[in-house]
């Protein structure tokens, strides 16, 4: 199975690349709640590293998350005229 990520001309296959980067995004598949685990090794690195790794992934997630807004709100739509015509 191969997996790729891409973003912004960076391709990385992690079937040839091992990706641990030592953070992890878990979510409360019930509730919707995030949660991020930060391994000690990834603490171990530098500031610099760190803070750069850190940067990366905030800006990466605040897009996703921005993206998402025209979503949510067709989804609204969609459930308030479904609700109208029931």
């Amino acid at each position: 199975m191969e997996n790729e990520y891409r973003e912004e001309g960076f391709s990385i296959d992690d079937t040839e690349t091992e990706l641990d980067t030592g953070v992890l995004l878990l979510c409360d598949n019930e509730y919707g709640e995030g949660y991020v685990i930060i391994e000690d090794y990834f603490k171990a690195k530098s500031a610099l590293f760190q803070m750069d790794c850190l940067k990366d992934w905030i800006v990466s997630l605040e897009t996703t998350y921005n993206e998402l807004f025209p979503v949510l709100e067709a989804e609204l739509n969609e459930a308030v005229s479904s609700r109208k015509k029931n």
